[in-house]
């Protein structure tokens, strides 16, 4: 299962679209907006939260080496991503990511 969460508004699986992507993203750029994009994921042994934008940090940590190749795959992405300028074509590409890697 693959969940976006896109400030207060959430989709899940066969329901997330590009375009409520673009949607969400782009109305709450024109209003100024804080945005906080957060890929909540569980797909075989990966239960993880991957956040984006301006999201109130959690505890994280761990210890790489316990994780699935998987899990590592996944990661591996969100770290080259997550520090680029947030717009829709980077959240929708790591949404692509995410449903090829937990297929």
């Amino acid at each position: 299962m693959i969940s976006l969460r896109i400030n207060n508004n959430s989709q899940s699986d066969a329901k997330i679209e590009e375009q409520w992507i673009r949607e969400q993203i782009q109305n709450r750029r024109s209003n100024e907006k804080s945005i906080c994009v957060e890929f909540e994921v569980h797909c075989g042994d990966v239960n993880m939260i991957f956040p984006f934008g301006n999201c109130s940090s959690g505890s994280g940590g761990g210890s790489k080496q316990k994780l699935s190749k998987r899990a590592l795959k996944l990661i591996d992405g969100w770290e080259k991503a997550k520090d680029k300028k947030l717009d829709p074509g980077l959240i929708i590409s790591f949404w692509k990511h995410l449903l090829k890697t937990c297929k």
